[in-house]
């Protein structure tokens, strides 16, 4: 797999410390635990899950704080605190796992990933080939081309996602989407006018100060997941699929 990992500039610029606390990451961190939940009826969520491109661990540490067996590997060579260490490979690509550890992941998370690869169907075919316990994959993307802006272009997207080519790449790569959806609907006018007024966005994300804040935006954007149709826009695609 190309090195397609950020930058120390790169992760610095998006991921300071205690940028889990803020609404975006506060948000989805509770709407991809939900899906987690449902991919096994609401009662138990799957044994072994491994995010690919995990960064820092912002959600690795979310979800084993929830009783998830979350693990990570991440491309680029970041420093990851030491209490998330044994669950994160830093600076390892995920085909280079060993077999019997490959074969015991049951669900693959690819959080904002696929958008950074040229060939994404390739990508995920090789996965599916790779990984033979495999039952299911949660893939999360930036959603709607006219939301083109310059933080794709700082971040290095190749393309902004619909519903319709999420699951057509998947289709691709021999899974079954099961379940698909935009979020971060309120998100979607506020791009659009930044997308429209100038393309100009920006590309730092600054630590929260009032956490409390965030608190309550990312709890309403969960909540706002669960009652808005599917198919309402939003800055987001959320796609969950199975192995055919």
């Amino acid at each position: 797999m190309a090195n397609t990992g950020f930058t120390d500039d790169q992760y610095h610029e998006i991921y300071p410390p205690g940028i889990e606390h803020y609404f975006w990451h506060v948000a989805r961190h509770r709407i991809l635990y939900r899906e987690l939940r449902r991919l096994t009826g609401g009662t138990m969520p799957p044994s072994r899950v491994l995010e690919i491109g995990c960064g820092r661990g912002i959600v690795v540490r979310f979800m084993r704080n929830n009783g998830i067996q979350y693990f990570g590997t991440e491309l680029s060579p970041v420093e990851v605190d030491p209490d998330l260490a044994p669950y994160i490979e830093a600076g390892c690509d995920c085909f280079d796992l060993p077999e019997h550890v490959r074969a015991k992941v049951e669900c693959l998370m690819l959080l904002d990933v696929i958008e950074h690869l040229p060939e994404p169907v390739a990508f995920m075919r090789r996965l599916r080939e790779a990984f033979s316990g495999l039952r299911s994959i949660v893939v999360t993307v930036p959603a709607r081309a006219e939301l083109w802006s310059s933080y794709d272009t700082q971040y290095g997207h190749f393309r902004r996602y619909t519903i319709e080519t999420v699951v057509a790449e998947l289709d691709g790569a021999g899974f079954v989407a099961a379940r698909a959806r935009y979020f971060f609907h309120g998100l979607y006018p506020i791009m659009f006018g930044l997308a429209k007024l100038s393309g100009e966005r920006f590309t730092t994300i600054a630590t929260p100060r009032r956490k409390w804040l965030h608190r309550v935006m990312g709890g309403y954007v969960a909540v706002e997941s669960l009652v808005l149709p599917a198919r309402i826009w939003g800055t987001s695609v959320l796609c969950t699929a199975r192995t055919a």
